[in-house]
């Protein structure tokens, strides 16, 4: 089940909210993890990526600077010697240096917002993840004591099952031992009388 379409609304999300109105909330939260996991990994990589390059385009920058200070030097050193062709030259370096340094800049700046919103980004799975953990947990712990309590009852159950069956067996065995004095004193009474035999011992 796709339960998130985008990233997005992974992250906007309430995952209480979401989990508490989820037909099995254990399956939910277990979706839930596994999906946010998988969006991590692929920030964490992503975030990587845009990092390198933002070491590298920084690199590029500076070099560039670097390179129009050099030929601004250069031209500089040539007017002074009286070389106007390579003054010029070394201007017209400088000039593409310089347009080089301008365009990695813009470059730079784009891939650190980049560079920042993917760590936010980045972060923000991670809480969420424990988040929906922390609440996997609860629904654990909820389960277990829900089985217990389970057995627990039917263990009651039985018991007072044993207990009724106990009593019965009593209440049968009462009524059998009546039943079978009553046969005993009726047949030590018929062989009496017809022994002439009366209630107080005499013949």
């Amino acid at each position: 089940m796709d339960i998130f379409s985008r990233l997005s609304d992974l992250l906007k999300s309430n995952l209480n909210d979401l989990i508490d109105r989820a037909e099995d909330p254990e399956k939910m939260v277990r979706q839930i993890i596994a999906d946010m996991q998988n969006e991590l990994n692929k920030s964490v990589q992503n975030y990587g990526k845009i990092k390198s390059e933002c070491i590298l385009n920084e690199k590029k920058y500076q070099d560039a600077l670097k390179n129009s200070h050099q030929w601004e030097e250069k031209a500089k050193n040539a007017l002074l010697q009286g070389d106007r062709y390579l003054a010029g030259q070394a201007v017209m370096k400088k000039v593409q240096s310089d347009e080089e340094a301008v365009s990695y800049k813009e470059l730079l700046d784009n891939l650190k917002v980049k560079e920042e919103t993917m760590k936010a980004q980045v972060e923000t799975l991670r809480l969420k993840i424990e988040e929906a953990k922390s609440r996997q947990e609860i629904l654990i712990v909820r389960k277990k004591m829900a089985d217990t309590q389970k057995r627990l009852s039917e263990i009651s159950g039985n018991l007072d099952s044993v207990k009724e069956n106990t009593a019965s067996v009593t209440e049968e065995e009462n009524a059998l031992k009546k039943e079978l004095s009553s046969k005993v004193s009726s047949e030590l009474a018929r062989l009496m009388s017809e022994m002439n035999i009366d209630d107080s011992g005499e013949e």
